[in-house]
């Protein structure tokens, strides 16, 4: 992948902010189970 920020606008049918606020979640949620050691499923929800 060459250029991913092309790449990336192929996947995503959305604005640059709403895309911005979609990889700071994942992010955070990243950030989270790194330090909770939490996994999510049906059970812990």
């Amino acid at each position: 992948m060459d250029n991913r920020e092309e790449v990336a606008a192929s996947r995503f049918n959305c604005s640059e902010k709403e895309r911005a606020i979609f990889e700071a979640g994942i992010k955070m949620a990243t950030v989270y189970h790194q330090f909770v050691g939490t996994p999510v499923n049906a059970a812990t929800v």
